[in-house]
């Protein structure tokens, strides 16, 4: 009877550490989404002012440009190893 207490107890442990890591991830994803929209309208009221005080050209041109950077992939370690590496003769292995 114990051991199925314990054993219920521990479970419940996991699913509430479970819980409050989904909660938390939700959290700083909010948190930054919030962030990045105080930024672009920052950004926006700067182009507006800019655009108002005659830099209207000049404020069209410097919009935002979300920056994606492409990292090229290499080749698994096997693929190369399996090219590089010597194989045994079957002579040095079937000596016995």
């Amino acid at each position: 009877m114990a051991l199925r207490r314990a054993e219920r107890e521990q479970k419940l442990a996991m699913e509430i550490s479970a819980a409050k890591k989904e909660r938390d991830f939700y959290l700083s994803k909010v948190d930054q989404s919030r962030a990045l929209s105080s930024i672009e309208e920052r950004l926006k009221k700067k182009q507006k002012t800019q655009s108002e005080q005659g830099n209207g050209d000049q404020a069209e041109n410097q919009q935002v440009r979300k920056v994606i950077r492409q990292f090229p992939q290499t080749r698994p370690v096997v693929e190369k190893e399996a090219k590089t590496k010597g194989k045994l003769s079957k002579e040095l292995l079937a000596e016995d």
